[in-house]
C-alpha cells in the first residue's frame, strides 16, 4: 500500500493509460499485461459476474491501440468494480505490491473525486444564496432591476401572444384547407 502520497512512476504510467479521463469505455487488456493477470480467466469470470458483466462490451479502440480488433472493454465504472475486487495473489508474486498501490490509487482516485464533488456542491449551495440574497436586495432598492422584470414578463408575454397567434393562424389554414377539399 501506499505509504505517501508519491506514485511509482510505471504505476503512474499504468493508471492514465488504464483510466483516461475523457475515456467512457476501458479494455482490459493494458491492466492484465501490465501485471501479468490472466486475461482469459479474467473475461470467464466477468462474464458470470453479475454486477459487471453489464458493464462489458467489444470494442474497438484504435486510438488507443493504433488498430481496429476489437477488444473486451468495461465502463469506468465497470472497471473500477473490477479492479478493486480484484485478489492481489490472483497478480504475479513480483507485482503484488505494485498492484496494491495501483488499488489504492484507485481508491484515493475516487475519494477524491467524491471530496471535489462534495466541495463544488457545497460552493454551488453558498453561490445560490448569495445570488437569491443579492438578487433580493436589488429587487428592493433598485429601480433598474425592477424595469428588467417588467421587461423580461413583457418579453414572455409577447412571446406566448405570438404562439397564440401562431396556432390560431395555424387552425384557421387547416380549416380552410379541409372545406375547400369538401367543395371539390
Amino acid at each position: 500500500m501506499l505509504k505517501n502520497n508519491t506514485m511509482n512512476p510505471q504505476i503512474e504510467k499504468t493508471f492514465e493509460e488504464t483510466i483516461p479521463e475523457n475515456r467512457e469505455i476501458i479494455p482490459l487488456e493494458p491492466l492484465c499485461d501490465f501485471f501479468e493477470i490472466n486475461f482469459q480467466r479474467q473475461v470467464e469470470n466477468l462474464r458470470t459476474h453479475p454486477g459487471i458483466s453489464p458493464e462489458m462490451s467489444l470494442q474497438t479502440i484504435p486510438d488507443f491501440f493504433n488498430d481496429r480488433r476489437k477488444r473486451i472493454c468495461l465502463t469506468k465504472k465497470g472497471f473500477l468494480k473490477w479492479v478493486l475486487q480484484l485478489n492481489f495473489k490472483t497478480v504475479k508474486k513480483e507485482l503484488q505490491d505494485q498492484f496494491l498501490e495501483y488499488q489504492d490509487n484507485l481508491i484515493n482516485f475516487l475519494y477524491d473525486s467524491t471530496l471535489q464533488r462534495e466541495q463544488m456542491l457545497s460552493q454551488r449551495v453558498k453561490d445560490k444564496l448569495e445570488a437569491d440574497r443579492l438578487e433580493e436586495s436589488l429587487r428592493k432598492n433598485n429601480p433598474e432591476f425592477q424595469r428588467l422584470l417588467e421587461l423580461r414578463r413583457s418579453i414572455s408575454e409577447t412571446a406566448r401572444s405570438i404562439s397564440t397567434m401562431d396556432r390560431t393562424y395555424e387552425k384557421k389554414q387547416l380549416s380552410m384547407f379541409s372545406e375547400e377539399d369538401m367543395k371539390g
